[in-house]
C-alpha cells in the first residue's frame, strides 16, 4: 500500500498544475529510474488514490484544481475511445 509520505517523496509538491509539469525523461532523470518504471510508479500510486495525471507535451503534474482532474478525464476517455476504434479496424 502506498502511503502519503511515499507519494511525496516520489513526486513532491513541486509539479502542482499542468502549467509546473515535468517531462517524464526529467523526471526519470531525477529519480534515477527508467521512463517505463516511472509509468509503473505512477500507475501504482494513480491505483491507491493518489492523483497524479500527465500530458504528453508537458508530463506528470498533480492537479492544482478541479478543472484539471476534469479536463484530464475527458482527454483520456477521448483516447480510450480513438484506441478502440483503431483495434476494431485491425
Amino acid at each position: 500500500m502506498k502511503t502519503y509520505k511515499n507519494f511525496i517523496n516520489e513526486f513532491g509538491f513541486m509539479y502542482i498544475g499542468k502549467e509546473n509539469a515535468i517531462t517524464s525523461k526529467s523526471l526519470s532523470h531525477i529519480k534515477k529510474i527508467t521512463p517505463r518504471n516511472l509509468r509503473r510508479l505512477a500507475h501504482e500510486f494513480r491505483v491507491e488514490g493518489f492523483p497524479i495525471l500527465s500530458s504528453s507535451e508537458k508530463g506528470y503534474y498533480i492537479p492544482k484544481n478541479l478543472e484539471e482532474i476534469t479536463r484530464y478525464k475527458k482527454e483520456t476517455r477521448s483516447r480510450i475511445m480513438n484506441l478502440n476504434e483503431t483495434v476494431r479496424f485491425i
